[in-house]
């Protein structure tokens, strides 16, 4: 029952996670100001752990002049196991 109830959670963070950043093609897209920032915001959004994702980085972003120029970093996540989001644990 209580295996059930995390995978609900987990599958309700994963949707508005995919609403708030964008998911596409089961990929999830995150811009931070740095990759490590953007990778903590994933794992946070996801609620799965680093060896539970893959990541790809976009851009690592830059910080610019004074601010002018300056570019976010972004990385592209994908869940290594995303059946464990969709289908509930059996419990024996």
């Amino acid at each position: 029952m209580e295996a059930e109830s995390k995978k609900s959670e987990l599958a309700k963070s994963a949707k508005e996670a995919s609403q708030k950043e964008g998911m596409i093609d089961g990929n999830l897209e995150i811009s931070a100001k740095t990759v490590e920032e953007a990778t903590k915001k994933a794992l946070t959004q996801l609620g799965v752990g680093l060896d539970e994702i893959e990541i790809n980085v976009l851009s690592e972003g830059r910080g610019g002049i004074l601010g002018i120029g300056a570019e976010d970093a972004r990385i592209r996540v994908k869940l290594l196991r995303p059946e464990r989001m969709k289908k509930p644990m059996s419990s024996k």
